[in-house]
């Protein structure tokens, strides 16, 4: 007995595409950095994001304050993180990227995010307006199925 193949529309099917090949960059990107999987979306959030405190950081990694811990300590050993006092609690600490870790991944992304803008360039504004619309709802609904996924998980399911 096969397994049915669900058949969905050839614009779902290059958004599937997409996201994998962001998987793969983010992999060979660490992989270049010297860094495992973890450690680089580590890096990744605190450039998009800024300093986090550790207990938040291990939060948004979903990982335990001791496995961040650890994960920090190799980020710092390494020269891509530092911890330093928090600006308004000085008994906390955050956690931020340095200048280093910030041209070591603008190094191997700059390439494709400016790629990335000159295929959204080449588009007239109206092409434009509908891709955006388009990510938004995309971006709403996974938004929304993870809450659901949390919640799942939360309630034991």
């Amino acid at each position: 007995m096969t397994t049915p193949t669900p058949r969905f529309h050839p614009i779902s099917r290059r958004l599937f595409e997409v996201l994998k090949w962001n998987d793969e960059i983010a992999f060979q990107a660490a992989n270049t950095a010297g860094m495992n999987a973890t450690d680089f979306r580590a890096v990744q959030l605190l450039l998009k994001q800024g300093p986090h405190s550790p207990t938040d950081l291990a939060k948004r990694l979903h990982l335990t304050n001791a496995a961040t811990t650890t994960v920090i300590d190799r980020l710092v050993a390494r020269g891509h993180v530092t911890r330093a006092t928090h600006p308004q609690d000085r008994r906390r600490t955050v956690v931020e990227a340095t200048p280093t870790a910030y041209a070591q991944v603008m190094s191997m992304l700059a390439p494709v995010l400016a790629e990335s803008e000159d295929i959204v360039a080449a588009l007239s504004p109206e092409e434009q307006d509908t891709v955006l619309r388009y990510l938004k709802a995309i971006e709403s609904s996974l938004k929304a199925h993870t809450q659901r996924l949390e919640q799942g998980a939360a309630g034991g399911q």
